[in-house]
C-alpha cells in the first residue's frame, strides 16, 4: 500500500510497468491487456511479479492473457489465475526457451474455465508446474485441430535450435 508522500514515486513506479508490458505485448495486444488489466492496484502487483518471476516470463504469461482476450474472452482473469499464468511460465524452465514455454502455457490456459492456472498459483512444487506443461504437450502432439498443428510444429522447431 503506498502511502501519500509516495504518489511521485508510485506514479513512476505504475508507469515504468505499464511501458513494460506494452514493449513486450506490442500494440494490438496490450490494447486488449491494458482494457483489463491496467490499473493502479494490479500494475503494483506486477512489478512485484517482475521482481520474483522475472520480467520476461509474467510479459510472456501476459502475451498468453492478452491472446486468450483477442480470440473473444471478454471477462478479465481474476488476480490468482492471472499469476497462476505467470508463474506457468516462469517456473517451467526445464522444458526449454522461454518462447516455447510461452506457447505450452498458452495451450494450458485456452479454456473456458482457469481452474488451471488457479491451481498452479497456489502450488509450490515446481515439478507439478512442469507437469502441467508436459501434459500440454503430450496433447499437443495428439491433437488433430488446426490449432495445435502449427503450434507442435514451432516448439519441435524451437526444440532443434535449444542445445541440450
Amino acid at each position: 500500500m503506498w502511502r501519500e508522500d509516495e504518489a511521485a514515486e508510485r506514479d513512476t513506479s505504475r508507469a515504468r510497468t505499464a511501458s513494460a508490458i506494452e514493449r513486450g505485448l506490442g500494440p494490438d495486444l496490450f490494447g486488449h491487456f491494458r482494457r483489463l488489466y491496467v490499473d493502479g492496484a494490479l500494475l503494483d502487483r506486477f512489478a512485484v511479479w517482475f521482481t520474483h518471476y522475472g520480467q520476461e516470463p509474467a510479459i510472456a504469461a501476459f502475451r498468453n492473457v492478452a491472446r486468450v482476450h483477442h480470440g473473444g474472452a471478454s471477462e478479465p482473469f481474476d488476480a490468482i489465475a492471472l499469476e497462476g499464468c505467470v508463474k506457468m511460465v516462469a517456473w517451467s524452465t526445464p522444458l526449454g526457451p522461454l518462447a516455447m514455454r510461452e506457447m505450452l502455457a498458452d495451450h494450458a490456459i485456452d479454456l473456458p474455465d482457469l481452474g488451471m492456472p488457479r491451481y498452479i498459483r497456489n502450488t509450490w512444487d515446481p515439478d507439478i508446474v512442469v507437469g502441467v506443461l508436459k501434459l500440454a504437450y503430450a496433447a499437443i502432439r495428439y491433437c488433430t485441430c488446426g490449432k495445435c498443428g502449427p503450434l507442435l510444429r514451432e516448439i519441435e522447431r524451437l526444440e532443434k535450435e535449444t542445445p541440450s
